[in-house]
């Protein structure tokens, strides 16, 4: 039986038992990639969650990102925070209500064309940012981070930059 850590360094020798024979040489490498970003992924989500916002959900969360994202003035349009989490334009909707209830993002009638409505943050919504991102630099995830060199770092930001 391996060990968490062998399995940590070497996510693919199970799949890789169950379906390699069907798999061509070359993607066994975007294979492992693609695991070991949704490992990571799940793993800065969880830890994401049991931070200081854990009361709003993940897709709460992306929405605010998104909006952040953005820079000042911190706003979007509805079908562009849709287009960054990869959901329905009514999925947006939802999530966006539950924000806008506790205050966090407001809907703003666009001054120059009226059939344009925003999707901005609060100052409610950037001081849970604020501090949500504080509360994230105290998790294992960024101090493993903190761990890279500058150069491994930033390789790391511009090979994710290219995937997104």
């Amino acid at each position: 039986m391996r060990n968490s850590e062998s399995i940590k360094r070497d996510p693919l020798p199970g799949l890789l038992d169950l379906i390699g024979d069907a798999l061509r040489p070359e993607m066994v490498v975007p294979l492992e990639v693609t695991t070991l970003i949704g490992r990571l992924s799940a793993r800065a989500t969880n830890e994401a969650q049991s931070s200081v916002i854990s009361d709003l959900g993940a897709n709460e969360v992306d929405i605010l990102a998104a909006l952040a994202s953005r820079g000042a003035p911190f706003r979007a349009k509805p079908s562009e925070v849709a287009g960054w989490s990869g959901v329905t334009g009514a999925a947006i909707t939802a999530r966006v209500d539950r924000l806008e209830a506790r205050g966090l993002v407001e809907r703003i009638i666009d001054s120059e064309d009226r059939r344009i409505r925003w999707i901005s943050l609060t100052s409610a919504g950037i001081d849970l940012l604020r501090s949500q991102a504080l509360a994230l630099t105290e998790r294992p995830l960024f101090a493993d981070i903190q761990k890279l060199t500058k150069k491994e770092s930033a390789a790391l930001c511009a090979i994710l930059r290219k995937l997104v």
